[in-house]
């Protein structure tokens, strides 16, 4: 049986992908400019793990048959983010506007701030848009940079799936008191 997994947060993976998507980029295309911006991540909600079993009926085989495939999946259901990238502004804007008029079609709905471009570090843009959210409850945060934890999801090339290191650090932002 197959076991696909998932994580309890977006993977700078699943980001770089859902920003090569919206730019038009093909799977086999170079990531390295995406893979390069910092990102951060709130959680707004953390929603619950899900366990799925599928039958994926009559899937081909090497010797030309076919043959029944039974896989266990799990998946993140109800969670919302807030992420932020840090990087060149004009890196930026022109992700902005990708996210905002896609070249395909994003999940819905869409990932897209209208006002999501912040002229601020990457901490204090994630905290200035916490703070107009008007939230009353401390947030998880978890912030790619130096003295953190390893994390193997960094994008080193989509068609090979191949996967590099980053370091998080984990810290929570505070209604009245800022990050960390």
């Amino acid at each position: 049986m197959e076991f696909r997994d998932t994580a309890a947060l977006p993977s700078k993976s699943g980001v770089v992908g859902l920003l090569a998507n919206a730019l038009g980029r093909r799977r086999d295309e170079p990531v390295e400019d995406l893979a390069r911006l910092r990102m951060g991540v709130a959680v707004l909600r953390p929603g619950r793990l899900l366990v799925d079993l599928q039958a994926v009926l009559d899937v081909a085989t090497a010797g030309g048959g076919t043959k029944n495939k039974l896989t266990r999946r799990r998946y993140l259901m109800d969670a919302s983010f807030l992420v932020g990238l840090e990087g060149e502004g004009e890196t930026l804007v022109r992700l902005h506007r990708a996210l905002a008029d896609p070249a395909r079609p994003l999940p819905s709905p869409p990932p897209y701030l209208p006002d999501g471009l912040v002229p601020l570090p990457l901490e204090g843009a994630l905290e200035k848009k916490l703070g107009e959210m008007g939230l009353s409850r401390p947030v998880p945060l978890f912030l790619e940079g130096e003295g953190g934890e390893p994390v193997l999801d960094v994008p080193v090339d989509f068609a090979s799936r191949a996967l590099a290191p980053r370091w998080v650090r984990r810290g929570v932002w505070h209604p009245k008191g800022g990050a960390l």
